[in-house]
């Protein structure tokens, strides 16, 4: 039973990433490329392994995976849909009902158990450890009545469920997912020139709903722990660790080449090939290369962003696997398809 219960957690969001991959392919490109996406990713070791521990990166992993796939969504033209109601309800409504449901409770609990704590913000002024939580509080009603004041697409309330899991992200293991999906997201502006579209992703709303869901915890945790929380956390675990290598292994590229051909063997052999279908797709965009795009661009920036962090794990990579198993599922429905050039080369 405690064995049950530490793993189950994590196995369930491995389950959920492959679910949550499943559907973006469906929806954006075709149910063939979905369902070999799906098997791709559940079959590489990289993912089912570490889906079997309870460590933090299989939830981190499918949030940034959740939320690449509601940016992907919301970056579609048909997100500009009007909202649609039954009984008189919207998603805009279940996302509220959700995001009451993440934050209060935080604030109830970090509230009643900061009561003699205080949140020192220098050596000579403190605040009592409660009035913390107050600021999110106003917070969360901030982004509540903004948001039913000025919602009224589809895109604006993936958008919003997009901060909310990247807040989420944040809480499941620091600030990593968020840092990708965000460098993924330029990256793909950039290529696409689609600059115009960061006018619609309600950043100023989005960070206020990231904010309610994320920080609360750091500031009741500091209220708690003071200068040697964050002295591990933040100087320790976050800087030293991407910037000087405190723990686990050292190492350039290479590093994780060598990871990713047994992290996903035996499908690791056609990401050469489903590599260059990117490079040959980016020169006819449309509906479908964009979200290969996205998806290319998250596999590179992600490889990268790892490799460059002194800090090595072999299961750091984990969290642009999806990434590469939709590029492959794609390239093989291209295959498929009759679509590939050279294809008897790639093959080999």
């Amino acid at each position: 039973r405690p064995e049950w219960a530490l793993r189950l957690p994590f196995a369930l969001f491995g389950v959920g990433g492959v679910v949550v991959l499943l559907f973006l392919l469906a929806r954006l490109h075709s149910r063939r490329a979905a369902w070999i996406a799906a098997l791709v990713c559940a079959t590489s070791p990289y993912y089912f392994l570490i889906a079997r521990q309870a460590i933090t990166d299989m939830p981190s992993c499918a949030l940034l995976l959740a939320s690449m796939a509601l940016f992907a969504l919301a970056a579609d033209d048909r997100a500009d849909a009007p909202l649609t109601r039954k009984l008189g309800l919207s998603g805009h409504h279940i996302f509220l009902v959700v995001f009451t449901l993440i934050v209060m409770p935080q604030l109830g609990y970090f509230t009643a158990n900061l009561f003699g704590s205080w949140f020192r913000l220098s050596r000579k002024l403190a605040v009592p450890g409660p009035f913390a939580m107050l600021p999110f509080l106003l917070t969360f009603l901030g982004a509540v009545g903004w948001s039913r004041k000025k919602t009224s697409t589809q895109r604006q309330v993936l958008m919003y469920w997009f901060y909310l899991v990247n807040g989420l992200a944040v809480l499941a293991k620091g600030p990593v997912s968020p840092a990708l999906a965000g460098l993924t997201i330029l990256g793909y502006l950039a290529l696409t020139a689609r600059w115009r579209l960061l006018t619609k992703l309600e950043i100023p709303r989005g960070l206020l709903i990231g904010a309610a869901v994320c920080l609360p915890w750091h500031f009741a945790i500091y209220a708690k722990d003071g200068s040697g929380w964050f002295a591990e956390y933040v100087r320790q675990h976050l800087f030293s660790g991407a910037f000087v290598g405190v723990h686990g292994d050292r190492g350039s590229f290479d590093y994780f080449l060598g990871q990713l051909g047994i992290g996903m063997w035996p499908w690791a052999a056609l990401l050469p090939a489903a590599l260059a279908g990117l490079f040959a797709a980016r020169r006819r965009l449309d509906g479908r290369e964009h979200l290969r795009l996205l998806l290319g661009v998250w596999a590179v920036v992600g490889f990268t962003f790892f490799s460059i962090i002194q800090t090595k794990f072999h299961h750091y990579l984990l969290p642009i696997v999806p990434a590469f198993a939709a590029l492959i599922a794609i390239w093989l429905d291209d295959l498929l398809a009759g679509e590939v050039p050279l294809a008897r080369p790639a093959l080999l």
